[in-house]
């Protein structure tokens, strides 16, 4: 979208240098004509009066005495008619005083367009630093945990170069060429692998979007912006189990659960005792909340409140492997922030292997399963009922149409569509009574076997109702 801005300014100010020019070109014109545009359009006094003026009007002033010649009427002490000078005053351009008033335009433009050009190269650059600053002080801790680390390790493990434009990471530390792959100017994205109790990690770093001067002094000072740090790793061990856990702000919560419904249906807020007033915890039971919320992580929070900004522990309620995916997402303020986000990221690790090691009992699994069943009996619910509610608005629909349709018939037109649609619904119920035919058919099968398997496959029953039958034949 950056690149559509500049080319639209591009445009505008192209065409406003074309419009600029073509007006300069007509004052060049219109400048040595002008003498002669104020002698025609000026009227001299001693112009014959028109036949109109000299003719006597009687018609409407029956009686009335004519103007003498010095314009006075006869009989009335009212001075003398001024002549009129029907002179047309000549529309004059008036040339621009110096140059600058001359290329106003074209010069605010240009500074306009020179003000985007530089604001783009600086706020790039700045994004990027931040990103190569990330990974420096983060690669330590990714080192000594994954095996695999960086955008540059995957593509060595595929054999093929990395597609998007990616950032190579100032070495420390001993680590060689660690990349952080970047997808927009403001987006950047760091993948590592290898680690006990989780598939991957993935971190995206959302920075602001300095390069583009309209979002930065416009929408920025009404909605502003953040650089934000967000985790997300696919949990992976033997045991697990069902879970939904989200800390959020409070001024968020609102809108969160507004647009996931998961968060909305499936957890309750839970009171955890010492956390700030700015925090909400959802849950959907209350022994994961006390098991992640631990007194030094409650600390963490309190001390540094505007930093963290979303977790949430989830699985798919509607899945049986029960998956979980632990997200977070993380503010930096500032350089010290970004100074410390080698042990945020410390923090987030430690947490997976809390997680791995936290129990849940079969009772509480078992409770938990039979709520999910019961949330999403209600949901199907709604939405069979919402599905045929639907199809009933469309099936009053077309009756309607076929109702206006069928007014403007003549009788003889009425009963051939009424035969016509006779026929099909004749057609419609065949169909019907051969599917079920076919079934039945399936159902009902006719084998032959001999008297011995009879025999072995008789039930109490079975033997009563022969004998009876022998006895029948006997009497008979």
């Amino acid at each position: 979208m950056t690149w559509m801005k500049y080319a639209f300014f591009g445009l505008a100010w192209t065409l406003l240098i074309f419009s600029h020019v073509s007006c300069h070109k007509l004052e060049s014109e219109v400048e040595p004509n002008q003498e002669s545009e104020v002698e025609s359009n000026v009227v001299p006094e001693d112009k014959p009066k028109s036949s109109i003026n000299q003719q006597e009007d009687t018609g409407e002033f029956v009686g009335e005495p004519p103007l003498k010649e010095d314009n006075t009427i006869p009989g009335s002490k009212l001075p003398p008619l001024e002549k009129v000078n029907e002179q047309k005053t000549p529309f004059i351009i008036e040339p621009p005083k110096n140059w600058f008033q001359k290329y106003m335009l074209e010069i605010f433009f240009s500074l306009v367009l020179a003000g985007y050009a530089v604001q783009f190269f600086a706020g790039k650059s700045h994004n990027e630093k931040v990103a190569r600053a990330w990974v420096a002080l983060n690669m330590p801790v990714f080192a000594a945990q994954f095996a695999s680390i960086g955008i540059s390790s995957q593509a060595e493990e595929t054999k093929k170069p990395s597609p998007e434009p990616s950032i190579v990471a100032e070495e420390e530390n001993g680590v060689h060429g660690a990349l952080i792959e970047q997808h927009s100017y403001s987006m950047f994205k760091f993948y590592a692998t290898g680690r006990m109790n989780c598939n991957y990690c993935l971190v995206t770093l959302d920075l602001k979007r300095r390069q583009d001067m309209f979002t930065m002094f416009t929408f920025n000072l009404l909605w502003p912006e953040q650089d934000k740090v967000s985790y997300e790793i696919p949990l992976l061990f033997a045991d697990s189990f069902p879970c939904i856990f989200a800390l959020v702000k409070k001024r968020n919560m609102k809108n969160i659960l507004e647009n996931d419904k998961i968060l909305k249906d499936y957890t309750t807020q839970y009171k955890i005792t010492g956390l700030s007033d700015q925090f909400a915890v959802l849950t959907e039971y209350e022994e994961i909340a006390d098991h992640i919320l631990t007194p030094h992580m409650i600390e963490k929070l309190n001390k540094s409140p505007d930093s963290y900004d979303f977790i949430e522990l989830m699985d798919q309620p509607s899945s049986t492997n029960n998956s979980l995916v632990l997200r977070i997402d993380y503010v930096l303020e500032g350089k010290a922030t970004l100074e410390t986000s080698a042990d945020l990221t410390n923090d987030v690790l430690k947490l997976v292997d809390s997680i791995a090691n936290f129990k849940v009992n079969r009772g509480l699994r078992d409770e938990i399963q039979s709520k999910r069943v019961k949330i999403l009996q209600v949901e199907s619910k709604e939405k069979r009922e919402a599905r045929q509610e639907e199809q009933m608005k469309k099936k009053a629909e077309k009756q309607k149409e076929k109702e206006a349709k069928q007014a403007n018939l003549t009788p003889e037109q009425q009963r051939k569509l009424e035969e016509k649609e006779h026929k099909r619904d004749l057609k419609r119920q065949n169909k019907k009574l051969v599917k079920i035919a076919k079934k039945q058919s399936k159902l009902i099968s006719f084998i032959s076997v001999s008297y011995t398997h009879l025999r072995a496959h008789e039930t109490s029953l079975h033997l009563v109702c022969r004998l009876l039958l022998e006895k029948k034949k006997q009497h008979n």
